[in-house]
């Protein structure tokens, strides 16, 4: 049976159903163990059957359940990742006491989010809530986004590119002042120069 013939079928119905393959299942793992069973891949079918019936039945129970929706964990954390499709990393920081020392231990946990609208950014403070198991690693879905990270409406290239370098001095006033100074001041070689020639001229 396909899980659309089940869903449309009532409850009552799907008793009988189940009671009829538990049955049938018996039977085909006698006429198994007597090698009498001629279709080999039947009793894999009947026990398809039999838990696409129980998922079915669980799913209505946890639907009219209304104490399984409210007992469902709420959290409170920060995005800190959107990198995979449809699943944002939330990560929430708390505190445990140290059994032996009593001292304060910072811990963080994080839970991979449900997010099939794409609406997380990294940075994000959302509400989150358990729920069934989407994937391997997703047991809970995207409640809300409390706070948005705060965004600048200039990008930082933008900025860059307005700006203007100054020098710190004036170079034409260095270079200036630099040679002024050249033609105050005599190097000590010309100086030993000039004493050179004068010794020559007295003799």
């Amino acid at each position: 049976m396909k899980m659309y013939e089940i869903r449309a079928l009532s409850d009552q119905q799907i008793d009988e159903e189940l009671q009829k393959s538990y049955r049938e299942l018996m039977n085909l793992r006698f006429r198994d163990a007597v090698n009498q069973l001629t279709d080999t891949n039947q009793p894999r079918k009947t026990r398809k059957d039999i838990a696409r019936m129980l998922t079915c039945l669980r799913e209505r129970q946890a639907e009219t359940s209304l104490m399984a929706k409210t007992m469902r964990k709420i959290r409170v954390g920060s995005v800190v990742s959107t990198r995979m499709d449809k699943t944002a990393v939330v990560e929430i920081v708390w505190k445990q006491r140290h059994r032996v020392y009593r001292k304060q231990m910072r811990r963080v946990t994080r839970f991979y989010v449900h997010d099939p609208e794409v609406e997380c950014r990294i940075g994000d403070t959302v509400r989150i809530q358990e729920t069934r198991p989407i994937s391997r690693t997703k047991h809970w879905r995207l409640l809300e986004i409390l706070t948005r990270r705060a965004v600048a409406d200039v990008r930082a290239i933008d900025l860059e590119g307005d700006a203007v370098i100054e020098p710190l001095v004036d170079a034409d006033t260095d270079y200036a002042g630099a040679e002024d100074a050249g033609t105050d001041d005599a190097s000590p070689a010309d100086d030993m120069a000039e004493e050179n020639t004068d010794d020559d001229e007295d003799a």
